[in-house]
């Protein structure tokens, strides 16, 4: 039973049997702001809800359309939202310029990411079981989870001792803050390949999985990148890289420490299940395609950059005026 009041609240009541047997009530009352001006409308906008709101309704249809219609509706909900806002709240602004308002502009990266997924794909052809377990993964998935699958966050462990990216010597990533247990989080790597090291070590989180990539080190590589490597996994040598399989805890290796408090502080900030790490060995990371599928910032397939698609997205809301 769902009633919703037309003022500024709302109220969900749910009628179910509990495991006992007995018939109970749980009501749930939200209370929203009201307002009749667009520019505020937009100001407190959620940019995760919306686009994972968009991602539903047409993600539910990959059963019955065919993937290019999904994504050519997809593409048109984030022109049409972003031409109210141009031609509401910012008219006065240059035509050539793409304007995107503050509160949503996270909105076409979301959508894009979606658009490179497997379920939305041609080439290569996606088999129909994974496209319904993308739909049933869209459906059934918080906000949080989601849109973490959607841009995964991508750590470089290697740079865990960078005095370039971490100045401070007192809050270097995987640092114990206080006695609440709280963790240093290093910054997280652009989803794009110019961005990640032929030679690094990282941490890919995608909401599913802790994907912790090793590649190997060359003649080229910098001391540090091998030293890194070696001091995380405990390895006498850089060559041993192939015998890893887990990410061991080893007390006596300071990066090793860290890396194992950042992975424990992931998992309490996430309210779902369990994430495993899993360790693998790649050679070549560009002809990976569990790797570039995750950057997902880069051209994939049929689809544009992330660049393209903005450019898209700005030509599109262009026509609109015409």
């Amino acid at each position: 039973v769902c009633r919703l009041l037309l003022e500024k609240k709302n109220q969900l009541a749910v009628l179910y049997p509990n495991t006992n047997g007995d018939r109970v009530l749980r009501i749930s009352n939200l209370a929203l702001q009201v307002s009749d001006q667009v520019a505020n409308i937009f100001r407190s906008a959620d940019a995760d809800a919306i686009a994972l709101s968009l991602l539903r309704k047409h993600g539910t249809n990959l059963a019955s359309l065919p993937g290019k219609t999904i994504r050519d509706q997809l593409t048109q909900s984030v022109v049409n939202i972003l031409y109210a806002y141009r031609d509401k709240c910012a008219s006065s602004s240059a035509p050539g310029q793409l304007i995107l308002p503050e509160s949503l502009k996270l909105l076409p990266l979301y959508v894009y990411s979606f658009l490179n997924k497997p379920a939305l794909r041609t080439k290569p052809l996606t088999q129909a079981d994974q496209r319904i377990y993308e739909v049933i993964k869209c459906c059934d998935r918080s906000v949080t989870f989601y849109l973490g699958y959607l841009y995964p966050k991508i750590y470089a462990l290697h740079n865990f001792d960078s005095p370039t990216i971490y100045p401070n010597p007192n809050e270097r990533p995987g640092d114990v803050l206080d006695e609440e247990g709280r963790v240093i989080i290093p910054s997280n790597t652009p989803a794009r390949q110019d961005r990640i090291e032929a030679d690094g070590v990282y941490l890919f989180d995608d909401s599913e999985y802790l994907r912790l990539y090793v590649f190997p080190p060359d003649a080229n590589s910098s001391q540090g990148i091998q030293t890194a490597a070696a001091q995380l996994f405990g390895l006498e040598s850089p060559d041993d890289i192939l015998s890893i399989s887990s990410l061991p805890s080893l007390p006596e290796s300071d990066l090793n420490v860290r890396v194992n408090n950042v992975v424990e502080q992931i998992r309490k900030w996430k309210n779902f299940a369990y994430q495993s790490v899993r360790v693998e060995y790649v050679e070549r990371p560009s002809a990976n395609p569990d790797i570039l599928g995750m950057l997902v910032e880069d051209e994939i397939v049929e689809n544009d950059s992330y660049t393209d698609y903005l450019c898209s997205i700005h030509k599109l809301i262009q026509q609109k005026y015409q």
